[in-house]
């Protein structure tokens, strides 16, 4: 009999304990009537069904209490559906599915460790401490935690807590205080807004930010697409920041994004949302990177409304739950349980939070903690400038984090430097999120110009192959988002690569190999879009290619492209960049040591970032002898050259020629990929 390896026996049951989650119908319908709320509660009345409620604009929910809850449809559903289909009111429906989530961290106890590095330890900082110096706490800025619940009576979050701006989705009522709270949005909200100074949870990141609880799931973890929809805009004309550690399972085959409710909530945030400016969405970016899972797949990721956070270990390397895929913007601090749980204690770095019943943990971790980690930061942002649009965080962000905290890229970031000069890596985005130089941009930022789109449709083939389009008459100049559409199938989704190729000759890993996906028999990917940042300030006028290619060669996959389109967006005008007085360096030391290398590289400086200005007192130093030098050696010059015309002859005869070799005092030029000594 053969003999099973305990690595086969750990990822069946890893697929097994996360996969078969299932998704079943529930007794609401969300739907689109054309009429006043009046009519819906009439043609809901005349159906034998019942108004639920209102969502936005046209949009209602039905619902019919004697339909139990099912994984198929039935002959009482789909009876329902035809009254819907012929109303000719109702613009649209869909009947509202109970589906899968999963909120991103595990729990394995730790003894506490803190943020805030002490001097002379090593590896990446947030640089916190500069913004809290600087004046800065997150005051006036309110988070939205979007989660399980948050216990506004938890004594670490009790005077940040706005009850007024809470509410239970999943009760469909306002918010209680946190009664049925399982603890995952506690300890969200603790990162993002504890109180500084009561010793018990460690300290918030913007810890007098106000924090709102808004309850999307309950112990199941599960929600419908009209839920998120209500979640996601809920007060928006008083939430700054929707933070959302949750996303699809990390189980490798899943293709899951917001539906039609959630996708218009993300659109109208953004352009509503804040006066206007447009609410911020954080989301973390999975935690399925064991299992080979990439955040390509994960719609919420894709979305350009969002910002997608990953983390990184305490001493720059790259964690074990790391998915990858380039829509990820930015990566945060957190611990990595997958990897830590048999170090010793003195070994271990995590994240101290709030926890259940007037209690603290010592183990929040993975993209949960990052993406809470993320919303606080960005929180001391907006206060250092109010008026910062949605898309100037994500410029902010592009422009402050750091490829190589301390002088050495993150851990096999696989980074790359486009044609703009930015420094991008499909496992941690920019970089690591840096406080201190986010709000030093924000004080002084003038808002990008408008954003601009372009579509340009591309022709279907057979594949692998390579298809292309030209990008002639865009008006944008200066790229922000890029994504494809595809409409395609693949014998082996599982094996399905592909990379986009732009006239500035910067290639972009879209997808990787996900062997999961290969055990399901899956072979279609319909209508999906793909975002990748690989490109951003970038040109995208010339010609794009994407090249589609088969990961396992020894079993070939082939398969059609129906259609796809390449969509741009950006300005046609250059994003403007304010007069930084100074950078805000860290209060701690940064640096780390380079493996299997003899040299150190400092942080690279893309033209595209904002540079410092040296202080006046170091340009004296410096300039005042070298001008000193030069003159001496102009006046040598002038005394050797009157010596020569002394000594000629009066007969004109020819002299031997002479020359002067100066050294050029021009300065070496800089090596383009970054490194320095």
């Amino acid at each position: 009999m053969a003999r099973v390896s305990s690595s086969t026996l750990f990822l069946i049951f890893f697929f097994l304990t996360d996969a078969f989650a299932s998704e079943s119908y529930t007794n609401v319908w969300a739907v689109k009537f054309r009429g006043n709320q009046e009519e819906v509660e009439r043609f809901a009345l005349k159906n034998n069904l019942i108004y639920d409620r209102h969502l936005i604009e046209d949009y209602h929910t039905l619902k019919r209490p004697d339909l139990p809850k099912s994984s198929q449809k039935t002959k009482l559903s789909l009876e329902i559906d035809s009254k819907l289909l012929s109303e000719q009111k109702v613009e649209w429906f869909m009947h509202q599915k109970v589906k899968k989530y999963k909120l991103f961290s595990n729990k394995h106890p730790e003894i506490p460790w803190y943020i805030n590095r002490p001097e002379g330890s090593q590896g990446p900082t947030l640089n916190v401490i500069s913004a809290w110096k600087a004046g800065y706490t997150g005051k006036g800025i309110t988070v939205a935690v979007v989660d399980n619940g948050v216990d506004g009576n938890h004594p670490e979050l009790k005077e940040n807590y706005r009850s007024d701006l809470s509410f239970d989705y999943v009760n469909n009522h306002p918010s209680d205080h946190g009664a049925s709270v399982s603890g995952h949005g506690n300890k969200c909200a603790g990162v993002i807004a504890g109180k500084r100074g009561n010793d018990l949870c460690g300290t918030g990141l913007a810890y007098e930010a106000s924090i709102a609880g808004v309850r999307l799931f309950g112990s199941g973890v599960s929600s419908t697409d009209a839920q998120q929809l209500s979640s996601l805009i809920h007060k928006l004309e008083y939430i700054d920041i929707y933070s959302n550690s949750w996303g699809p399972g990390n189980i490798g085959w899943e293709v899951k994004g917001p539906g039609p409710l959630a996708s218009k909530a993300l659109e109208l945030g953004t352009t509503t949302g804040r006066g206007g400016l447009g609410a911020i969405y954080t989301f973390a970016a999975g935690n399925g990177g064991l299992g080979g899972d990439s955040c390509a797949y994960n719609g919420y990721v894709n979305s350009i409304y969002t910002i997608a956070i990953t983390g990184v270990n305490h001493d720059g390397s790259l964690p074990t739950y790391a998915e990858e895929c380039p829509g990820i913007m930015a990566t945060a601090y957190s611990w990595d349980s997958y990897k830590n749980k048999n170090a010793r204690d003195s070994d271990k770095h995590i994240i101290t939070t709030v926890d259940n019943k007037d209690g603290c943990v010592h183990n929040f971790s993975e993209s949960s903690a990052a993406a809470a980690i993320a919303s606080g930061l960005i929180a001391l942002t907006l206060q250092a400038n109010t008026n910062l649009t949605w898309r100037d965080v994500q410029h902010i962000i592009a422009n402050s984090a750091r490829a190589a905290p301390g002088g050495v890229f993150l851990e096999r970031g696989k980074w790359q430097q486009n044609k703009a000069g930015f420094y991008f890596s499909k496992f941690y985005g920019f970089g690591l999120m840096d406080a201190g130089r986010m709000v030093n941009l924000a004080k002084n930022w003038t808002q990008v110009p408008l954003q601009r789109k372009c579509e340009i449709e591309g022709s279907g083939r057979q594949i692998p192959n390579t298809v292309s389009v030209e990008v002639k008459n865009c008006e944008i100049k200066f790229l922000e988002h890029v994504q494809i559409r595809v409409d395609l199938n693949f014998s082996r989704r599982g094996d399905l690569l592909l990379h986009l190729k732009s006239p500035s000759n910067t290639t972009c890993p879209l997808t990787r190999d996900r062997f999961a996906d290969n055990f399901q028999k899956f072979t279609n990917l319909t209508d999906w879009f793909i975002t990748t940042l690989f490109h951003w300030g970038e040109n995208p006028t010339g010609k794009w290619e994407l090249k589609i290619s088969d990961a396992d060669p020894r079993n070939p996959s082939a398969g059609k492209l129906h259609s796809w389109s390449l969509i741009l967006y950006g300005t046609s005008s250059p994003p403007l960049k304010p007069g930084v007085e100074e950078d805000i360096q860290p209060t701690s030391v940064i640096s780390t040591k380079a493996k299997n290398t003899g040299s150190t590289r400092k942080e690279p400086s893309p033209t595209s970032k904002p540079t410092e200005q040296v202080p006046l007192m170091r340009i004296v130093k410096i300039v005042l002898p070298v001008v000193c030098a030069l003159t001496l050696l102009s006046i040598a010059g002038k005394c050797y050259c009157r010596c020569l015309r002394k000594n000629k002859t009066k007969d004109n005869q020819e002299s031997d020629n002479k020359e002067i070799d100066y050294q050029s005092t021009r300065c070496p030029e800089k090596n383009p990929q970054g490194d320095m000594v």
